[in-house]
């Protein structure tokens, strides 16, 4: 029988909920109770209960009733009542894809690309945000800070979910890590910091990750090459912390100096042997790669646009930093576009270099084509799920 972790898990713990918390109340006196409605979304929101149905009713019977009231007066029920966290623990979790479980977070790729728009596609991204922290995931991200963009709105889904089960006095654990870029007086910092003072982080469950990604010699490069620097350290410090990646639309220009940074991002993922999960019917670079992944439903071979050679002078470019991107264990990880098409295509569905994500051959294929955010953010948690559970096995 499919117990409060299945879906409508809100109805099945609710009743579950009613029905134990009436039991303890009952015990205690008239069987009438309150319960404070925050902790009320708490029960309903969390995580896993480790043993199902058991874990609530362990947890009520260990919440301690107040005992100076009488006994036809409701039993008011609030944070306090809550047993010490580590029993707590003991029933419930984050989910299957806590970052302690997995070993890192979730790395989030992509932005509205400028092509190709998809009126879907601010929808997606925030969908699988939302069923990634369903599950229990952290996700990473690095990219653009703006005002008013969609990257504001995973902070604002974060402020009107439920907190944890835990006191409140404790501090939330993070659910976001925004990678913070390492170069003075960055206009995305500045607004990344004035939208989440620390307190805002503290009560949606954000951390802020400062790093120093430049030495005195990077310091000394012309301002476009030390954004390129920083940029690539930055998208590996990510990829370090992380341990998966989901990628969904990203910068499409053709010709453009500025490159996609999902290609980076996916090729620095795929080399630490990183599952990918490419959202493609969105758009943009994640669109672009499709064939050279082996995710398209047609696959000729061909190299798309997007890996047009630079221009001249961005290679005179390149040349002075390959040193700077091919930083150990990757001497020879691809920096021009053509080597960085070859890489995909070497690490592409079905080769022997493609990171098991927890997919089949045809879901792969149906997530990359799809365009119902709610089955992406279905597929991809499906996935990520297998990769979580295979590991704990393994443990």
């Amino acid at each position: 029988m499919a117990g409060p972790n299945a879906d409508p898990r809100y109805l099945r713990r609710a009743m579950v909920l009613r029905y134990e918390i009436e039991q303890k109340v009952c015990r205690h006196g008239s069987g009438v109770f309150v319960l404070d409605d925050k902790l009320l979304q708490a029960f309903l929101g969390a995580g896993r209960y480790l043993h199902g149905s058991r874990s609530i009713s362990a947890l009520i019977e260990s919440c301690q009733l107040p005992s100076d009231g009488a006994a036809e007066k409701p039993a008011s029920i609030g944070w306090g009542a809550l047993p010490e966290d580590h029993l707590i623990a003991a029933q419930v979790d984050r989910g299957p894809l806590d970052c302690d479980i997995l070993g890192g977070s979730i790395a989030l790729s992509g932005f509205r690309p400028t092509r190709a728009m998809d009126e879907h596609f601010d929808e997606c991204w925030q969908k699988v945000a939302a069923a990634l922290w369903d599950a229990g995931a952290t996700i990473a991200y690095g990219g653009r800070w703006r005002s008013g963009a969609l990257t504001q709105n995973l902070a604002i889904l974060l402020q009107s979910r439920s907190r944890e089960l835990r006191h409140e006095r404790d501090p939330r654990p993070a659910f976001l890590q925004i990678f913070l870029k390492d170069l003075p007086n960055d206009s995305s910092n500045q607004a990344v910091e004035s939208d989440l003072t620390p307190t805002k982080c503290a009560e949606y469950g954000i951390e802020l990750v400062r790093g120093n990604y430049m030495d005195d010699n990077d310091r000394t490069l012309p301002s476009d090459l030390r954004e390129v620097v920083e940029r690539f350290r930055r998208r590996l410090a990510v990829s370090e912390a992380s341990v998966a990646r989901f990628v969904i639309g990203g910068h499409d220009e053709d010709g453009s100096k500025q490159r996609s940074g999902i290609v980076e991002e996916m090729v620095i993922s795929l080399a630490l042997g990183q599952p990918i999960y490419v959202a493609g019917a969105f758009g943009g670079a994640a669109k672009e790669v499709g064939p050279l992944l082996g995710l398209a439903s047609v696959r000729t071979g061909t190299v798309p646009a997007l890996f047009q050679y630079p221009d001249p002078g961005h290679v005179a470019e390149l040349t002075r930093l390959l040193q700077q991107l091919r930083p150990p264990p990757w001497p020879d990880l691809p920096v021009w576009p053509n080597e960085q098409a070859e890489f995909l295509q070497k690490h592409s569905l079905l080769g022997p270099q493609w990171p098991n994500n927890g997919l089949t051959v045809p879901e792969n294929r149906e997530l990359f084509a799809c365009d119902d955010p709610n089955r992406v953010a279905e597929l991809v948690t499906q996935g990520l799920c297998a990769v979580a559970a295979k590991r704990t096995r393994e443990a």
